[in-house]
């Protein structure tokens, strides 16, 4: 196996590599490119710490086995770099190289056998999957409102409610929502002409279930009768509204 793996490594780096295969020692250099030599007990080392679909995937394919020839000899050149700055000296730096050296094999290796899998057509099995659960896929209807809110003040539940009809009226007879909200509503979003910032959608409802009479209107421009809350009264109009869409 590692004879077929040393040949496969030549045939791809091509002649300025040559196969010195010898069987008196894993010590003996089996690989050579220039002046770096490789010896049989490097990689069988490297070998060692790989899964054994690479190894049989490297046998079946000669230019993936080229490839770590390719690693093999870059990560030998980079040692050398090190060497003549005499970093090697150091055992920790030493040691940091080796492992370093490992990892730059093997993720190599692992990226090169990833791209070579038959991986799975994702745009299909999306399309499948949507076919299966299409509500999943939904956007939900949504709707952007505004609001005038005439808050109870001391206790004093009938006055807001009477403003709040007041107020509603004068929005039916037609005068702007936004600047009564300006002038008259407690709410938040008054400067704004109390426009909420964000859609809503149905979602909203259930923590907030005076909101559902807003999801009831229909075309932009109604307006929802004085609804009451435990502050205070309110009076919500559509602004806009985007139906259900896949």
């Amino acid at each position: 196996m590692r004879v077929s793996l040393i040949l496969g490594m030549a045939l791809w780096l091509g002649l300025p590599c040559q196969v010195l295969v010898a069987d008196e020692a894993d010590t003996v250099p089996v690989l050579t490119a220039g002046d770096i030599q490789v010896t049989a007990q490097e990689i069988t080392q490297i070998l060692a710490g790989m899964p054994t679909e690479e190894v049989q995937a490297m046998l079946a394919d000669p230019a993936k086995a080229g490839e770590l020839a390719h690693n093999l000899i870059r990560s030998h050149e980079v040692e050398r770099q090190a060497q003549a700055a005499a970093l090697e000296e150091d055992p920790a730096i030493a040691w940091e190289l080796r492992q370093a050296r490992q990892a730059i094999l093997q993720r190599g290796l692992l990226k090169n056998f990833i791209t070579q899998q038959h991986l799975p057509d994702f745009e299909q099995l999306a399309w499948e999957h949507y076919q299966v659960k299409p509500q999943r896929y939904r956007s939900p209807r949504r709707i952007k409102i505004a609001q005038i809110f005439v808050q109870i003040q001391d206790g004093d539940k009938d006055t807001a409610r009477q403003e709040a009809e007041q107020l509603l009226a004068r929005v039916k007879a037609g005068e702007s929502f936004a600047d009564l909200a300006k002038q008259y509503s407690d709410g938040p979003n008054a400067e704004r002409g109390g426009v909420f910032p964000d859609w809503l959608t149905a979602r909203v409802v259930p923590r907030n279930p005076l909101l559902g009479a807003a999801f009831e209107l229909t075309e932009a421009g109604q307006v929802t009768e004085v609804l009451e809350s435990r502050g205070g009264f309110h009076i919500l109009r559509l602004l806009d509204n985007e139906d259900e869409r896949q």
